[in-house]
């Protein structure tokens, strides 16, 4: 498995982590349970702790993909900045999390507003990761592009 090919296997998960866990917590808001907040809580840190990971993967793959004909630069660069602000994002938001699961765990008077707050600080950030990887597939993907028009097809086709 080259640099790519790791990077495009674990991008996904803390893209879809996330969500996935914003919806549990939503769901332990909404239901009051204590059970689901705790769970949520630990997937964002898990997803937070891996972003460093996903980001090395990202530097790893650059490297390879930059010398590919085709691929734009730009892209490359600009895929990049997005993934410096959702990283920081996911940090801050496993540091919530850490704090949610112990106001938590200590019944504080302040873990209703953490969950709030997580929630969120949970939603902005998955935005911020599905533009992250919207803008990755923008590098080999050009049909996702709103702007991509398809060419038309010969007869023999």
């Amino acid at each position: 498995m080259n640099a790519a090919q790791a990077h495009l296997a674990i991008n996904h998960f803390p893209v879809i982590g996330t969500l996935l866990a914003v919806g549990i917590l939503l769901a332990g808001i909404l239901l009051n349970q204590v059970a689901y907040r705790k769970l949520a809580y630990v997937l964002l840190l898990i997803f937070g702790l891996m972003s460093p990971i996903v980001e090395s993967s990202g530097e790893n793959a650059e490297e390879l993909v930059e010398e590919i004909s085709g691929v734009s630069h730009s892209q490359i660069h600009e895929h990049e900045d997005q993934a410096e602000l959702a990283v920081l994002g996911m940090y801050v938001l496993a540091a919530l999390s850490v704090f949610g699961f112990w106001a938590e765990w200590k019944e504080l008077r302040q873990r209703k507003a953490l969950s709030f707050i997580s929630l969120g600080a949970g939603l902005i950030v998955f935005l911020l990761m599905a533009r992250t990887a919207h803008s990755g597939g923008l590098i080999r993907h050009p049909e996702i592009n709103s702007s991509f028009q398809q060419s038309e097809k010969s007869e023999d086709e």
